[in-house]
Parts: structure tokens; sequence; C-alpha cells
């Protein structure tokens, strides 16, 4: 099985047969249509972030890259339960397996499964699992974000800025953010109240300003700039 593979010395390498991955009595095998690249593959091919991590103290070399991906069910454990073979699903794999998703079959604890929606791509389904997680800790777990709420939502053009968003305004948050011009028709088709051009200075302080707006409860932080934890800290 073809896979991209990285090597301790920072190359991208191809693996170019990588057995199909055993699953245990609570796993699920998924052959891979799709695979997320986010910025723990990044870091990892581009600067050999972690690898020591990702291979698990071996002596291998190679290691497979994908930490979240969409398909369909090629196998079961048995004592899985709600997840049949030939469903439409996606998910996450732990953030240090070294066997990943950039391979035709990738195996991951059922409950780290969801089926998608018939309405959702395959391509879409894998771009949304550690942004969506990401963004529920920092609303949820760390904010305690609840209904009748202002959320802030900085970087909302962002993978994890527009779950955050979504995920706000599904609790019942009323919801603000910046963002790039391009993003702006995205949000508001969200639900997002009021949305900011951050690349325009000073904008957002004098937009709160000019609309004299009330100070939010949470504010999630997607950019991480000394700058947004300024504006984060000041709204």
């Amino acid at each position: 099985r073809a896979a991209l593979a990285c090597a301790k010395t920072r190359s991208l390498t191809v693996a170019p047969s990588v057995p199909v991955p055993t699953i245990g009595r609570y796993d699920v095998l998924v052959a891979v249509r799709a695979a997320g690249v986010n910025r723990i593959d990044v870091g990892a091919v581009r600067d050999g972030y972690a690898t020591d991590v990702f291979t698990a103290g071996t002596s291998t070399s190679t290691w497979i890259p994908g930490r979240e991906f969409a398909g369909v069910v090629a196998d079961v454990g048995r004592d899985v339960r709600g997840v049949s073979i030939g469903d439409r699903v996606y998910g996450a794999m732990s953030p240090t397996t070294s066997r990943g998703a950039f391979a035709e079959y990738a195996a991951s604890p059922a409950h780290a499964l969801a089926r998608t929606p018939n309405d959702v791509t395959d391509v879409d389904a894998a771009a949304i699992p550690f942004a969506a997680l990401t963004a529920w800790r920092a609303l949820r777990d760390k904010g305690d974000a609840r209904a009748g709420e202002r959320v802030l939502v900085l970087g909302g053009g962002s993978a994890v800025g527009t779950c955050a968003a979504a995920l706000a305004r599904d609790l019942g948050c009323e919801v603000a953010a910046t963002a790039r011009a391009r993003h702006f028709d995205r949000l508001r088709d969200m639900g997002v109240r009021d949305v900011v051009d951050y690349t325009v200075k000073h904008a957002l302080r004098e937009t709160a300003e000019r609309e004299s707006w009330a100070p939010f409860d949470v504010a999630v932080d997607c950019v991480g700039t000394r700058s947004t934890e300024a504006q984060a800290i000041e709204r």
C-alpha cells in the first residue's frame, strides 16, 4: 500500500509497501478517501517536529503522517457497535500515532469516528475533526460558553475559527469575528452578526466603539499573537 512517510532526516520519502493495519476489538478499519493536513503533519514533514514521538522510540526512520480522515468502513472489531462495514465515516487518530491516515487504510478507535452526513463530501469531512475539537475545547472546556452569551472569534476565517463561530452559534451565542474580507460572506451565512477586516488597522477597536459593543463573555484567539491576545482581553 503506497503511503507518504517522513524520515528523521526531515526528508519526505515514499513507503512503497505499507501493510494494512490490524485492528483490536474496539477499533475500525477505514478505507481512506480523503485525509486532512494540519499543523502537526506540516511541522513534522517540514521541520522534523516530534518525529521521535511519532516513531514511539523504535529504530524505524519512517512513519505515516495524517491525523484526520474520511472514508468507508472496511472492517470492525468484534466489540464495536453502531458502525457497519460500508458506512461512510470521518474521524481522528491519536496525535502521536506512527500510523497515520496518509495511506489507503487507517485504523482508529470506534469512539473517535462519526458517520459522515449525506450532504458532506469526504474532502470536507476530513478537514473537520481536529479543527472542530480544538474549537470545542476552547469554547466549552475553557470558555464555558453558554446560550445568550457574546463570543468573539479572532481569526474567524481559519479552520478552527470557522468551527468556533459555527459551534458558538449552535450553542445559542451571539458571535462576532475578525477575518479577511474574502471570508465575510461565509461567516455571515453561518449567522455571525459582526465581521471585521483584521487587515485594516484599528478596525476592531473602531467598530466596537462605533457600534457600542457590550463586553464579550468569551474570546477565542485563533491567531495567537501579542496583538490578538491584547484584543481578546480588551474586548
